[in-house]
């Protein structure tokens, strides 16, 4: 099963420590989690955490899981989309709609996220536009482009009632520009993502670097899509995020190109590996695929000796 991510709150967890009179170096021991990292969750600087951690954090500090939860998140290809006030039921199912997603059935996971949509319709604007980014993504994968962007338009037209979660609009915004790739429509998707790329310090930088790069692949733009994947997969290695396997299957395209069949099977299999350990069924697929039709390549003769021999 693909592995629960919480967002914790750090605030909570620093008021349940001071209640109990314990210091932080008290409760980091008790968990078995070194300070450091006690200390950026209580400062909400930690990221995601495991669910196991989570667990021990809410069992020493003597409350239920769900009362130094902000967020959940699944760690699977949707894994940074966030959907705040869901019943628990109901994150299961999106979970579920999730890995259906990965392994391939868009459609079942299209009809799953209707389903909570429906269930859940009086909810809040932030996590009534995260469902539908999260729908629009299936959509999108299904090859359903144009309803996928009707989908993210009506969360952009939201932008007033969501001022307070800018990140809701930002992943909106590169979500339609993806969905512009896909439909070849690289003017429209390379103007969404510049706009988001202008915020150095934005979190979705690595990702849209990634989409850059994807988009100058599709216009023929290869070593500027070389610079953009290779600082794509930089940054997200440097932030421990398996994410990082897409940008690599990317350079190993390139790389194939060039005749650098080596090289391309070194970024397939770190690639692979990376993403399978995260139940990316879909990718690890194409994966496989491209490893066997270069492996045939290399077989009949067509290797062309490449800087690692």
């Amino acid at each position: 099963m693909p592995r629960v991510l919480l967002e914790l709150d750090g605030r909570r967890i620093v008021a349940e420590r001071l209640r109990r009179g314990m210091s932080r170096e008290e409760l980091a021991a008790e968990v078995e989690m070194d300070e450091r990292t006690l200390r950026r969750i209580e400062e909400n600087q930690g990221g995601s955490q495991y669910e196991s951690n989570a667990q021990r954090l809410a069992d020493a500090l003597k409350v239920h899981i769900d009362e130094i939860v902000r967020g959940l998140d699944y760690d699977v290809g949707m894994s940074w989309i966030r959907v705040p006030h869901l019943p628990r039921g109901e994150m299961d199912a999106y979970v579920d709609a999730a890995y259906l997603d990965m392994d391939g059935d868009h459609e079942g996971a299209i009809q799953a996220i209707k389903g909570i949509c429906g269930r859940q319709s009086g909810l809040h604007v932030v996590p009534a536009s995260l469902l539908k980014i999260t729908l629009a993504v299936y959509l999108d994968h299904a090859g359903r482009h144009p309803e996928a962007q009707e989908q993210l338009h009506w969360v952009l037209a939201q932008r007033s009632t969501s001022a307070g979660w800018p990140d809701v609009l930002i992943r909106a915004e590169y979500h339609l520009a993806i969905s512009y790739r896909r439909e070849q429509r690289w003017v429209d998707a390379e103007g969404i993502i510049e706009r988001l790329l202008a915020d150095e310090n934005s979190f979705i930088r690595p990702a849209a670097l990634h989409q850059r790069g994807a988009i100058r692949m599709g216009q023929g733009r290869w070593e500027e899509a070389r610079a953009d994947l290779t600082e794509a997969a930089r940054e997200l290695r440097g932030r421990g995020m398996y994410r990082v396997g897409y940008p690599l299957r990317r350079l190993a395209e390139l790389a194939v190109r060039d005749g650098m069949y080596g090289e391309a099977m070194r970024l397939y299999f770190e690639a692979g590996v990376i993403l399978a350990e995260y139940h990316c069924t879909r990718y690890v697929e194409r994966i496989r695929k491209a490893v066997a039709e270069l492996a045939a390549t290399i077989d009949a003769g067509h290797h062309a000796p490449d800087d690692d021999e």
